[in-house]
């Protein structure tokens, strides 16, 4: 049964969708049901419900997001972490940040670096990089002090870290590049499809490329 979070009188509660009220007007805020449990916060703690309004995971974390796959990043002394379902700590409270958990393997950073762990918490790729991004259909942009890269989910580099910029592949293969002032085009190998000789390119349409150079 759908139960839709809504606002009265400063509190939140659920109610169906002939407007009954299921669970009380009780939460400083509510989410919707991810999973057979709802975000809610009292007092300034984030925990969870069940949809018969029992508190499945105690309202004692800082921070909190909805459940994917079973996992939920919550923090707590200003670190992040990963819970399961019945609230056992999954990925110890160790990060400054934790990316997306439908990721694979899954971004975290520390006060230093960006690197990657499993669901288990076991690191995957090391904390070294300085900026990183989830993961996307297998593959990661990450920077070092030499530049912008990508890696593949082994951690092993398929374009070095020398780029001033990448963006995610396109559905044929192709990245935008910029290297210092110019852009051009990568394969998923590294290799140059599109010199590095024009001001922009455009988004990759219907096969199509927009590409600029003055003068």
């Amino acid at each position: 049964k759908t139960l839709y979070p809504v606002q009265v009188n400063n509190k939140w509660g659920f109610i169906d969708r002939d407007g009954n009220h299921m669970i009380p007007f009780k939460y400083d805020f509510a989410d919707d049901f991810h999973e057979g449990l709802a975000l809610v916060m009292q007092q300034d703690k984030l925990g969870y419900i069940t949809k018969s309004g029992e508190t499945a995971i105690p309202i004692i974390y800082d921070e909190a997001e909805s459940f994917v796959n079973g996992m939920a990043i919550v923090s707590k002394q200003d670190k992040y972490g990963i819970i399961n379902r019945t609230n056992a700590t999954q990925v110890e409270f160790l990060y400054e940040e934790i990316g997306s958990l439908e990721s694979n393997p899954i971004l975290v950073a520390d006060e230093k670096a960006y690197g990657y762990i499993n669901e288990k918490g076991e690191q995957i790729v090391p904390l070294k990089y300085k900026t990183a991004y989830d993961f996307k259909n297998g593959l990661a942009i990450v920077k070092d002090s030499s530049g912008y890269g990508m890696i593949n989910s082994l951690g092993q580099l398929l374009i070095e870290t020398k780029y001033t910029w990448l963006e995610p592949f396109y559905k044929y293969g192709i990245c935008k590049a910029k290297n210092d002032s110019a852009y051009g085009l990568l394969d998923m190998n590294g290799g140059i499809i599109l010199p590095f000789k024009y001001d922009n390119i455009g988004a990759l349409k219907d096969s199509m490329i927009l590409i600029a150079k003055n003068g």
